[in-house]
């Protein structure tokens, strides 16, 4: 009978009010850090990512909410590794996989009689086509346009005793997303160099065994200013624009889906050698407006390794 009690109060806590938790969005989150669109000819760049997010605050509109309820959660938190593959064709055509992997996600409920959920398991595998278009090397600006496709090879439709997880804590989206952006580059100075980044992305309608589900259309934009400290070392500063719409179940809308968020990213990028670069970030939230009732991202961190190598000198 416990179990059944459980189960039952779990069923109708994740369905109440069709609360969305953005901290554990299925599927691989937005990387801040992907500026990196081109890459030398016959160069093969290997990265790798971690990023850890958490968060234990709900918004109504731009509003912290104290809205009590049953299936309130604590805290949702993640663990977040991918890994990328990168080649030059051409100096301007570069191709691009990226395979991503959740090494923990979790929901803490405040009720202990509702048992925590908690995944882990591969998420999509994206594969990026970018071509740079204009190039003017004496004033040191580039602009690359790119299109993304992201397969859901991983764990989907997973479940916890007998309960299926919802959608925020499957570690793959489950869709096939199509995503079409453009990246920019400019030397302003000797010290100091701009990027732009922004994307449009379309998911695919989910039909499996426990889901019939759509993501809403998402935008993403960022600019980031950077000012090289020293030959090794770039001190950056991102502000960022992202807005998810609303998601679909079953063909109805679901109110609790569709937020606005602005936030600040500080950043550093040091270069280890000639081969070898590292990056950290520090993702901080400065405004959002949600609809509904919504756990929102409170913070995140990011590191990222880059190894470059130059194939033109092997072969």
């Amino acid at each position: 009978m416990d179990k059944i009690k459980y189960i039952l109060i779990l069923v109708l806590s994740l369905s109440y009010l069709k609360l969305n938790a953005q901290c554990c969005g299925a599927g691989n989150p937005i990387s801040i850090s992907n500026v990196d669109q081109s890459i030398s000819r016959k160069n093969l760049q290997i990265s790798f990512d971690y990023r850890h997010s958490k968060t234990d605050t709900y918004y109504e509109g731009s509003e912290v909410s104290d809205f009590d309820f049953l299936g309130k959660l604590k805290y949702a938190k993640y663990d977040f590794m991918n890994l990328g593959v990168g080649y030059g064709v051409t100096n301007r055509l570069t191709i691009q996989g990226q395979l991503g992997y959740y090494i923990q996600k979790k929901e803490n409920f405040i009720n202990e009689n509702i048992p925590d959920a908690a995944a882990s398991g591969i998420g999509d595998f994206a594969l990026n086509l970018s071509y740079m278009i204009f190039r003017d090397l004496q004033r040191g600006i580039e602009l690359t346009p790119f299109v993304i496709v992201k397969f859901p090879i991983g764990k989907f439709d997973c479940e916890s005793e007998g309960v299926k997880l919802p959608i925020s804590m499957q570690p793959s989206s489950g869709s096939f997303k199509y995503s079409a952006g453009f990246s920019f580059y400019s030397n302003v100075s000797q010290r100091w160099y701009l990027t732009a980044y922004g994307l449009y992305e379309y998911a695919q309608r989910i039909i499996s065994n426990n889901f019939d589900y759509q993501y809403g259309d998402l935008f993403y934009f960022n600019v980031s200013a950077f000012h090289r400290s020293t030959e090794n070392l770039s001190l950056g500063l991102q502000l960022a624009y992202e807005f998810q719409d609303r998601a679909k179940s079953r063909g109805e809308i679901l109110v609790g889906t569709k937020y606005n968020l602005l936030r600040i990213t500080p950043s550093l990028m040091y270069k280890l050698s000639k081969q070898w670069q590292l990056a950290c970030f520090v993702e901080i939230p400065i405004w959002r407006k949600v609809m509904s009732i919504q756990m929102s991202n409170k913070w995140a961190l990011q590191t990222k390794i880059i190894y470059n190598i130059n194939l033109k000198k092997r072969y």
